[in-house]
């Protein structure tokens, strides 16, 4: 695995975070378009599709990991589309920088 594409995938997250609704649309669509945008980064990119990153960086920011997502709990504790949406796609950047950086190529 080459460091450039995870950090090519890093650097398209941070962009749509940036402007969430010119590449999301409804940001109420970001749990779909997420897990769509890992779908294809695990295809064309990432081979091991089995780390814990996701649960560590989720939990480790103070959200519970359950088969609801985090966003469930974002919601329950009162958070806004928007900010769920920004949430997200912090949590989406702090586990591809994880991954980077468990890389040895």
């Amino acid at each position: 695995m080459n460091k450039t594409y995870i950090a090519s995938i890093i650097n398209r997250l941070e962009e749509i975070r940036q402007r969430p609704m010119m590449w999301i649309g409804k940001l109420t669509d970001i749990v779909p378009f997420l897990n769509g945008f890992n779908s294809a980064c695990f295809v064309t990119v990432y081979e091991n599709t089995r780390d814990n990153f996701y649960e560590e960086i989720v939990k480790g920011r103070g959200w519970h990991v359950s088969s609801q997502g985090p966003e469930f709990f974002m919601r329950e504790k009162g958070l806004n589309d928007k900010e769920i949406a920004d949430e997200l796609l912090a949590i989406h950047i702090e586990v591809w920088k994880k991954r980077y950086d468990n890389i040895n190529s």
